[in-house]
């Protein structure tokens, strides 16, 4: 009986051994399981006045430990490259939002800072590289996660320069001694699922953001 139980217990462990090889779990290396995506990015201000009183340890972006810069190349995505660069930026021509961008610039509620699109390579169950924008004031972060759905996180800085009478009412304000003007930080953090290809919204008082991801196919 000892035998024939140490005999079922030998192969059991065998056969799991085996499957276990051709069947690994948890193993998400394979290039098949990497999608290309193209993000688009709009930031823009709030042209209305307002007297919110923001706090002042919630003003600094998180700089995280490695990040990537966009390479200004201006990729055409018709016909989809046999080899894509990551992080690169995208013809004019391909960028869905903008129109949208022209039309915030007619509107005398908003102010465009920023347009841009690029693409990226991010594989299952992971995040991609976290991008850096930064241009004149705005300075911040975009970072995709795709698992069973796909999330964005955003994290903002624009800095405002005001006379200090303008802004007596605010507590996170950096007096410059030299020109009498002040600086002000405004803040966005945000972490969201998002749907292909649909356009989404990012709030704050004083800018906005506007973000569109889609899947690239190759034809």
């Amino acid at each position: 009986m000892n035998k024939w139980k140490n005999f079922l217990t030998h192969n059991l462990m065998f056969w799991l051994f085996i499957l276990g090889c051709l069947f690994p779990i948890g193993a998400y290396t394979e290039d098949g399981d990497e999608n290309w995506y193209k993000v688009e990015l709009i930031v823009f201000g709030h042209e209305w006045p307002s007297s919110e009183n923001f706090e002042h340890q919630d003003t600094l972006v998180e700089s995280p430990d490695t990040f990537v810069e966009l390479k200004t190349i201006g990729v055409d995505l018709d016909p989809l490259p046999t080899q894509l660069v990551p992080y690169a930026t995208v013809s004019s021509r391909h960028a869905e939002l903008t129109s949208l961008y022209h039309k915030l610039g007619q509107s005398s509620e908003y102010i465009p800072k920023i347009r841009l699109a690029w693409i990226e390579p991010v594989k299952k169950n992971r995040f991609g590289q976290t991008v850096h924008v930064f241009e004149n004031n705005i300075n911040g972060f975009v970072r995709l996660q795709r698992g069973h759905y796909l999330h964005v996180s955003v994290d903002f800085n624009i800095t405002d320069k005001m006379d200090s009478n303008e802004i007596s009412f605010l507590d996170n304000v950096k007096t410059n001694l030299e020109d009498n003007t002040s600086e002000t930080i405004y803040h966005l953090k945000e972490r969201r699922r998002i749907l292909l290809g649909e356009t989404h919204y990012f709030d704050h008082p004083k800018f906005g953001l506007i973000i569109k991801v889609t899947l690239l196919k190759p034809r």
